[in-house]
């Protein structure tokens, strides 16, 4: 784990993000999520929650929910999560039973998602961002199918 090595001051150094987590200097500066390669051909992403009780990342059809982890009694929550190359995926935060898109990252799925993809993902013209404030339609046909190609299940959704 990076984090270990690193100690509090530049405990997320490795990932670009500036000053002890939990500063002010620190929250002004975060830009996450933000990836480093693992060493294996793939990604180590850090996401990051401010707040002050249990949060968990969601991810949609990719991963099981990450357990966000507390550094050292501040409101900083953090998760290193393991990334295959080439991958682009939506995600939320959750805490008690509310849902949240990720505040530190502009790449917005609407309502309460955000998308990470890692520094390798090729460009997706057609999935436009969409702000928080947004309210989307729901489309109504999905379609769902196992691939060893993308390495597992994956969920599409139809927009007309």
């Amino acid at each position: 784990m990076h984090l270990a090595a690193a100690g509090r001051e530049g405990a997320f150094a490795g990932f670009g993000q500036p000053g002890a987590p939990g500063t002010d200097e620190f929250w002004a500066g975060v830009a996450a999520p933000a990836s480093v390669p693992d060493g294996d051909g793939g990604w180590v992403t850090l996401f990051l929650w401010r707040g002050s009780g249990p949060v968990t990342v969601e991810f949609e059809s990719w991963s099981d929910p990450v357990p966000l982890r507390r550094l050292d009694g501040s409101d900083c929550w953090y998760a290193e999560v393991r990334m295959p190359a080439r991958l682009r995926v939506t995600y939320r935060f959750v805490t008690g039973d509310a849902s949240h898109a990720d505040p530190f990252n502009p790449a917005g799925a609407g309502g309460d998602r955000s998308i990470v993809a890692t520094p390798d993902a090729p460009e997706q013209p057609h999935w436009p961002l969409v702000g928080a404030d947004a309210v989307l339609p729901v489309p109504r046909t999905r379609i769902r199918w196992a691939s060893e190609r993308l390495g597992g299940r994956r969920t599409v959704r139809v927009h007309p």
